[in-house]
Order: structure tokens, then sequence, then C-alpha cells
């Protein structure tokens, strides 16, 4: 079991504290916090549940041996993952707070936050903290510390101890180090009742702080980074106490990525603006190294979390991996008009002496191609967005799947394809005996699509999301769902209806994971086709025939005004499908009868007018979703508010059910 050095103990006491209330004497001991960031502390949700209401301007006491010199100082609540007036256990994702000085003059240490995610069981920790000295919380806090390995994960974010250490009362809320890696890597969440053994949540539980979580690393990392101007050759910080660890890499090394360097990285990349999106992130990371595959959760939200995929445990890669991620965060910025000419200068001087070959984002000594879907939109005018293919932009992709019985249920799948070899893995799903009753679908799926399109949405550009359903089920209204019932004032247009928002398509479910030659020929000819012309199936006053569909020409798109659930609709869907069509219009609504009505005329009418202004077959579904923006601003009826549109792509296949699902009995 490695030990700490007394230095990196020294930084870390120093930077470690505890919580009161604010009243006279020696009041008792709420449990543990630390320093993240000039006037930042972090600690657990629960040590101040019952102390502090959410969203209270409450003053509490912060107190430490190692700060302010021993004498308390005030501070508040900011934020808290839970809502610290509900009732029940926490979890773990949700059992973190941030806590602000009153005094931002108040000087003190911080913390080194670990920003690589991947922590492997086994490894040694030491956690720091407070006790109290008297019986039950009374008596002034006592340091303490003790050394345990993690030998389990618990779900994403739980780091449970072996039972070969008693954690005490009042350590809830203390940082947790690796002293392998010098930094700190989780918080102390819990002790066993009974015995030895414990639970931390891993420090990157902090991301679900969002905007705030942002806003505080970017202190950190800007802080930390400063601290290397003043203790450069000192040996009296972190970055010094984690050059002299094993593993650490050597300056006599350019291929190595030292701990110095990381703190010049993350200190360049915090002056940047936030990224747009957990997207942009991903995207980059995969680009500087393209075997990565990045696990989640959580979702990136720094540019330092990127930064923080490319180890090997908390190894780092090699030194040509780390730049070429800062080249494609620098390009980036840049195209948005940010100013990274520092972090531009720093990582043409780190390059020299890195060996040809080490650098990955790069196809034959040429930096690769940026996505289209990160960079600025520049094009003149408010054009219809063409929908993206295979390698253009990620989309978010849920099948249903009915089950049978009597009772109308499903099991749902989330997948996010983003172009990776990796797409198409489920991101959440529920499948059980009994599935999801279609009144409690929408409710059950909001909270999963909302986090799906949270790691995916650009500012201004929406993911677009997909469908997967059989051909029974393609009047579903998907494009009339709400997921957000509730938004901030100036987030108004979460509020909009999915297909309003964003371009909903439809994929047929049975195509999953197969594709065929008459598919991608009808496909790929769609695509290339200088008009795309609806054609009207069955024609007025005829019947259907199946030539209709199969005869169709490059460009033609079969429209009906009939649902798919009626039997000449479904009919045609079916003949449209084994004809190798992937795009097809129809009013989920129809109309009963075999004959047409007045509003059918007007369907046609549209979809020949609309159809005629794309510039080609990738526009059709923005176009859709803009006439639903109308529909929706003007408050007016209009044929299409109740089309679908089926837009399935043979170039990427819905991803085949490979995997095994069971609920545990």
């Amino acid at each position: 079991m490695p030990e700490t050095s007394t230095r990196l103990a020294q930084l870390t006491w120093a930077a470690t504290v505890h919580f009161t209330a604010d009243l006279p004497g020696v009041p008792p001991l709420w449990g543990s916090g630390f320093f993240v960031a000039p006037g930042w502390l972090l600690t657990c949700a629960h040590v101040l549940r019952g102390r502090v209401r959410s969203g209270s301007d409450k003053a509490f006491l912060v107190r430490g041996d190692g700060f302010n010199g021993g004498e308390p100082a005030r501070a508040r609540l900011v934020e808290s993952l839970y809502d610290l007036d509900a009732e029940g256990r926490i979890p773990e994702a949700g059992d973190l707070a941030l806590v602000r000085l009153l005094d931002d003059d108040i000087g003190h240490e911080c913390v080194w936050l670990a920003d690589w995610s991947e922590q492997p069981a086994g490894n040694a920790r030491v956690v720091h903290g407070y006790i109290p000295e008297g019986p039950e919380g009374t008596g002034r806090g006592k340091s303490w510390s003790g050394t345990a390995d993690v030998d389990v994960h618990e779900g994403d974010y739980g780091r449970r101890f072996e039972e070969d250490i008693r954690f005490l009362p009042g350590l809830s809320g203390g940082p947790v180090l690796d002293p392998a890696g010098g930094a700190v890597v989780g918080v102390m969440k819990a002790r066993r009742e009974t015995g030895p053994g414990g639970l931390a949540i891993a420090i990157h539980a902090l991301r679900g702080f969002q905007e705030r979580y942002q806003e505080v690393m970017e202190a950190h990392d800007t802080w930390h980074h400063a601290q290397g101007k003043h203790a450069h050759g000192t040996g009296d910080d972190w970055i010094a106490e984690q050059s002299g660890l094993p593993g650490a890499g050597h300056s006599y090394d350019a291929n190595l990525w030292t701990p110095e360097d990381r703190r010049q990285a993350l200190g360049l990349l915090a002056a940047l603006p936030v990224p747009e999106a957990p997207v942009a992130v991903t995207t980059l990371s995969k680009l500087a190294h393209p075997r990565r595959r990045v696990k989640e959760p959580p979702l990136p939200r720094a540019w330092r979390d990127g930064h923080g995929e490319l180890y090997d445990g908390s190894r780092p890669l090699r030194a040509g991996t780390f730049l070429s991620y800062l080249g494609l965060v620098q390009r980036i910025a840049e195209s948005h008009g940010a100013d990274a000419r520092e972090l531009a200068d720093w990582v043409e001087r780190r390059g020299d002496g890195v060996s040809d070959g080490e650098r990955g984002g790069e196809r034959g000594g040429a930096p690769v191609s940026l996505p289209p879907v990160l960079l600025p939109n520049d094009e003149p005018g408010d054009g219809p967005v063409p929908y993206p293919g295979p390698g253009e932009g990620a989309v978010v992709i849920l099948e249903l799947e009915r089950l049978e019985g009597e009772r109308l249920s499903y099991d749902w799948t989330i997948r996010i394809d983003d172009g990776d070899e990796d797409s198409g893995f489920p991101v959440d799903y529920e499948r059980d005996r009994s599935g999801v009753s279609a009144e409690d679908l929408i409710h059950r799926l909001s909270g999963p699509l909302a986090d799906a399109f949270a790691q995916l949405d650009l500012d201004g550009r929406p993911a677009p999301l997909e469908i997967a359903l059989d051909i029974g089920e393609f009047d579903t209204a998907v494009h009339r769902w709400q997921i957000h019932q509730q938004a901030n004032l100036n987030e108004q247009e979460l509020k909009q209806l999915l297909g309003v928002r964003r371009p909903v398509v439809l994929r047929h479910l049975e195509r999953r994971g197969v594709s065929d030659d008459e598919w991608t020929k009808r496909w790929s000819a769609a695509h290339a086709a200088r008009a795309v012309t609806p054609r009207r199936v069955p024609p007025p006053g005829g019947r259907f025939r199946k030539q209709q569909v199969t005869g169709m020409g490059a460009g033609e798109i079969p429209v009906l005004c009939r649902s798919a659930g009626d039997d000449i609709g479904r009919e045609v869907l079916r003949a449209a499908l084994d004809a190798g069509h992937g795009i097809a219009l129809w009013h989920i609504e129809g109309h009963p009868g075999a004959r047409c009505r007045k509003g059918c005329d007007a369907l046609h009418e549209f979809a020949v007018s609309e159809f005629a202004e794309a510039a080609g077959a990738a526009e059709l579904p923005d176009r859709i979703r803009r006439i639903r923006e109308r529909i929706s601003a003007r408050d007016v009826a209009h044929p299409a508010e109740a089309v679908a549109l089926l837009y399935d792509d043979p170039r990427r296949p819905v991803p085949g059910d490979t995997e095994v699902y069971d609920s545990p009995s």
C-alpha cells in the first residue's frame, strides 16, 4: 500500500475543514468538507440536511486547523445536488453540496482534483476529515485520517472501502486522496453502522452541478495554474509532489506527459469559453485518440474532462495525444471567435521533441477535419439544416417495442449514434415482463430522453430524435410529446414539443441490425436526385397497386393521406418498406373509409409545395420541424401538423439487438 508523502498530507490537511452552526461557544460538529477552488468548498449534501434548507442564505461556520489561523469563517450553501428538504436516503450521485465563504479575501489552500475518470478498484485511498473530540458530536473537531483500499465500484459513483478500517462520525464530506496519483478522487460519504468499511463518492459526480461545475473547475484550474508561477522550483505545491510519484513523466522525455504539463494545459483550457455541449468534449477526445472509448456517465462538462479521458487508469497516455486534443480544442475555440493564442503558443512549444507518429488527431500527418456540427453555422440565411449522415452529427435513437398481451405496454431502449465505432450501445433501457404502459410511457421516458439530449444538443442546434417502431405503431405521435414540464425563464424552448424543437423521424424496427441492396440503392438515388418528388399513393379515386411504390423513380417519395393503422395505409407502407423505400410521409390520423376527403388534397398540395423547395431529401426532416414550429407559434391548423416522416438511413441501421437484458428477480 503506497504511503502518502508528508507534504501531500500537509497540503490536503490545509484544505480540509469541518462545519458547525454559527453559534457562540463550541457548537456540535456537522461533518467535514474541503476547498476545491478559491472560496469554494465541497461536502456531502447530507452533512447539511436538517441544518440548512435548500435555497437558504443561512450562514454557518467553517473551521480547520490549517485554515484562517484556526479561526472560524462564515459560509453559506450555494447549491446542492439533492433537495435538502426531502426525506429518504440520498443516492451517491446526489449527495454533494457546494458551499462558499462569505469573505472572499480569506486565503487558503485548495486540493488538486483528479481529471482522470477511470479509477481502478484495489487502489489505496487516504480519507481525511474531522471527528468530534467529545461524545455524540460534541467538542472541538479533531483531525483524523486513515488509509483503506477501494475494492468495489457501486454503480457510476459509489466507491466502497474494504472492511479493514473503522470510519468515525464526522468524516462525511471529507476528501479522499489517491496517494499514487497525488490527487483527490472522491468525497467520503458514509461509514458502516455495524463495523469496519465505508463508502465514498467518485469526484466526477461533481459534474452533476453542470454550469456551476464549469465555474468551479475554471476557478480550480486557474488557481493551480497561478500557483505554478509562484511555487515553480520550490517543490512546495501539489504538482511538485505529483512529479515525485512513481509513474510520473519526466521533463527529459518529451513524449511523456508530466504533472506540470497537466497543470499548464488545464490552466490554459480554463481560460477558454466552456464547451457548447458534452458532445463537443467527447468528439474531440475521440479524435485525439480514436481507439479510446469514452465511458459514460458522467457527462463531460468542461474541456478538462476531455483531457481526463486520455489516461490509462490514472496514468496519462503519450504527450502527443494530449497535444492533439489541445490543438483540436484550440481550433474549435477559434472557430467560435475565442482568443486561443496562448494555448496555441504553448502547444507549439511543448510539441518540440515529440516523436513523429506520437500525435493522434491527424491523418497522414495532416490535422483531421473538425466535425461540421461543432463549427459555427456561417451559412447565409436561415434555411433548413440537412439531416446528418454517418459521421456528420449525432442523433438520439429511441426504440419502442410493443409487448404481447391485452395491456398496451412497451419495452424501450435509448441509444446515441455519434458516428463512432462504439455508437449504438444502449445508454438507458427498460425491459421486463410487464413493460411500461402507454399511459406512463412519456413520463417514464422524460428523464432519460432529457439526459440524452443534454449530451448532444448544441447551441441553437438540438440533436435529432429517431424513433424505431413496428409498422403497427407508426402512428405514435412522438412529435407531440413534451418531456420538460418546467424550465427556467431563459430556457423556455425546453418546454416545446419534441417535434417543434428538434427533427423527429421514424425508423422501422424490423430493419434493426440489417441493410439490403434495394434499400441502399433507393436511398442513394433519392439523395442524389436533383428534385424530391412526392407521389400520392394510392392515386385519388384509384385502388392501391404494389407497382405504385415498386415502380417509383429516383427522388420519388410515397405520400399517404391515410394512417398506418388504416388497412390501406398499412398495406401501402408495408409494400413501400419491402420495395426498399427509406423515406415516406403519411397522416397519422388519416380518414375513415376508402374515399378521400377535402383535407387529403390539402395534405398532398402541401407535400408538392414543400418538396419542390427542398434542395435535397436530407432537408425534409428539418423542413417538417420548421413547419411544426410555425404551427405552434401561430396556433393555426395545418395539414402537416399530424404527419409522420419515415427517414430510415441504411448506411447506419438501428443497431441489432445483440445485448441480453434481464431484470433481477
